[in-house]
């Protein structure tokens, strides 16, 4: 495997355990997210992660929830 698929491999991961979160992931304490409704000034950071997820892996469930 390439070092660039562990890392994309790596990045999947994290975005599924937070992709199902009800608001914005924000930050991280102890390992756990922190949300904002509103996003905060970090949401369009986690919605542009969705977008560039979508267009390396073509699943439109990350666009979907780019939108959302």
């Amino acid at each position: 495997m390439l070092e660039e698929d562990k890392v994309l491999n790596h990045i999947l991961k994290k975005i599924e355990k937070a992709i199902h979160l009800k608001n914005f992931p924000n930050i991280t304490k102890k390992g756990k997210w922190e949300t904002a409704k509103d996003g905060y000034w970090t949401g369009g950071f986690w919605v542009g992660l969705l977008w560039w997820v979508f267009k390396i892996t073509g699943d439109n469930n990350y666009k979907k929830q780019a939108y959302k």
